[in-house]
């Protein structure tokens, strides 16, 4: 058995206290630290991630003309929410009537609230299915119309197109739509 004089006894409690206050400090200081850096260093980020965005929203312009660019996108989307089902089928009916498209059946689903919520409405999904008959360019026409409406806004679900023979001009086709209806929440 080895026997440690008085000063290597000093030295390996020095050496165990100073192993014992490494792995305190490594455990009570320095990883937390190296967290709180870390979550810091992920924040940061974050923040110029948003600031790049910002950026990108304001395209160069003054955060005054862009909050107007804004507004006015906003109030062109909020004319184009209607709240009233009559309106859109009559609107619907009355363009496909001045292509000479002849609406043989017209069904509509009943409203249907959409998931994404967005502050200050209700907006309800109105699902509408139509039979068709006309010729290609004036069906083509009607689609280009509903794509593109200034009045509402209107999204193609499915589009089945059938032809009525070799020759034919005048084509049949099923078309199902989804119409955004709105109700301000007061």
């Amino acid at each position: 058995m080895i026997v440690l004089n008085k000063e290597q006894r000093k030295i390996i409690y020095f050496a165990v206290a100073a192993a014992v206050f490494l792995f305190l400090f490594w455990q009570f200081v320095y990883s937390p630290q190296i967290r709180r850096f870390a979550l810091i260093k992920n924040q940061l980020k974050d923040a110029d991630s948003q600031i790049l965005e910002i950026k990108g929203i304001l395209q160069g312009k003054d955060v005054g003309e862009a909050l107007n660019g804004m507004g006015a996108q906003l109030n062109k989307i909020e004319s184009q929410l209607l709240n009233k089902e009559e309106i859109v089928i009559n609107n619907l009916s009355e363009t496909a009537k001045n292509l000479n498209i002849e609406i043989k059946n017209l069904s509509s689903s009943s409203r249907r609230p959409i998931e994404t919520p967005v502050s200050g409405y209700d907006i309800e999904e109105l699902p509408i299915t139509f039979n068709l008959a006309g010729e290609f360019i004036a069906i083509n026409r009607y689609l280009d119309i509903l794509r593109n409406n200034p009045v509402f806004l209107v999204r193609i679900r499915e589009l089945k197109i059938q032809g009525a023979g070799e020759g034919q001009i005048c084509l049949e086709a099923v078309l199902q739509i989804s119409v955004y209806l709105f109700k301000k929440v007061p």
